[in-house]
């Protein structure tokens, strides 16, 4: 009975050494000053909530940026297009500025190109080519009075000039005729062009304007310009040839240049 009680005794030893074997095992995270301490004590149970801490701060971070993405999305809502009053005021702005070409077109500058000679019309009309870097050579012949050819010297891409200032009776308010149209069309035929501007600064009449269409399509190779009144003062204003910008951009005559 004695030895079956000792037996008893060393197995109750035994498993109580187990035990508190376990209870000294290593815990993930844990500090060595921590694992010294009994497994019952109060330090060693809240030694064990910082395992599960970092966990939080993860499922708040979300909330965190949706204020991000309010601040990143302002600057679109921000950038606002003109106002309707600056729209209406540039729109004035542009009709005030048409208005006044109009005005300086029919007072000044259509009076300036009615009262140059003709040769003086003439070189004005290949002015207008060699502000655009052509080369252009005086023709002696009917129908055309020049040809201007472009930097690069290709003879298909040069223009054959007219220019012309039609009069009837000594007034030069005539309208360009039929005639003439037909005359410049077979005088770039018979060199071979393929390029013409016929320059006025009157008005092509009716029957100039059917015989034009009548030369193009009997010679469809032959592509002609027709520049005359408005948009050959059109033409001068863009390429400043008689016309100087003064005070506040507005436009004046350059008389010298119509008196040369």
């Amino acid at each position: 009975a004695k030895e079956a009680r000792a037996a008893e005794r060393q197995a109750r030893l035994a498993a109580r050494e187990g035990a508190s074997r376990e209870s000294l095992a290593p815990v993930p995270g844990a500090s060595p000053a921590l694992l010294a301490r009994p497994a019952g004590s109060p330090v060693a149970a809240s030694a064990q909530v910082p395992v599960e801490v970092p966990v939080a701060p993860v499922a708040a971070a979300p909330i965190a940026t949706a204020p991000a993405q309010s601040v990143i999305s302002a600057p679109a809502v921000s950038a606002a297009e003109p106002s309707a009053a600056l729209q209406v005021a540039a729109a004035q702005v542009r009709e005030a500025l048409k208005r006044y070409r109009q005005v300086f077109r029919r007072e000044a500058l259509a009076p300036a190109l009615a009262q140059v000679s003709e040769e003086r019309f003439r070189r004005i009309g290949f002015d207008l080519f060699l502000m655009r870097g052509y080369t252009v050579e005086a023709l002696e012949a009917q129908g055309v009075d020049g040809v201007a050819t472009p930097a690069t010297g290709e003879k298909e891409r040069a223009f054959y000039v007219r220019t012309l200032r039609p009069a009837a009776n000594g007034v030069l308010s005539a309208s360009v005729q039929p005639q003439d149209i037909t005359a410049f069309f077979l005088a770039i035929h018979a060199r071979g062009g393929q390029l013409g501007t016929f320059i006025t600064n009157a008005p092509f009449s009716d029957e100039a304007y059917d015989e034009f269409i009548r030369c193009s399509t009997k010679y469809p190779n032959i592509l002609v310009d027709l520049v005359s009144g408005d948009e050959l003062q059109d033409r001068l204003i863009a390429h400043r040839l008689g016309v100087v910008e003064g005070t506040n951009g507005l436009l004046e005559l350059n008389g010298e240049y119509f008196a040369g």
